[in-house]
């Protein structure tokens, strides 16, 4: 599985998600993360269809097919049932 974040620096509430994802991510082994900067990396976001709102979290199956996109801030469970959900499809 692999999990894209789109963050941007002047984002607060990305900056709040970041705090969530550092605890996540010592949970779950074999996932990769790709973070992106939603002004520094333009041509990597416009391919999400990424505008003016983040953060976005974009799951993706070792194929890169999405399975599921999540757009806001949400809560550190929502983001584990999340992984939980498709962690074992993948």
């Amino acid at each position: 599985m692999k999990i894209i974040r789109i963050n941007a620096m002047w984002c607060s509430g990305c900056i709040v998600m970041k705090s969530r994802w550092r605890k996540i991510e010592k949970m779950y082994d074999g996932i990769t993360y790709i973070d992106y900067d939603l002004d520094m990396d333009e041509h990597e976001v416009t391919k999400y269809n990424v505008k003016d709102v983040v953060p976005v979290y974009i799951f993706l199956d070792n194929d890169d097919n999405i399975l599921k996109r999540i757009d806001g801030e949400v809560s550190k469970t929502e983001i584990i049932n999340s992984i939980e959900e498709f962690n074992d499809e993948v």
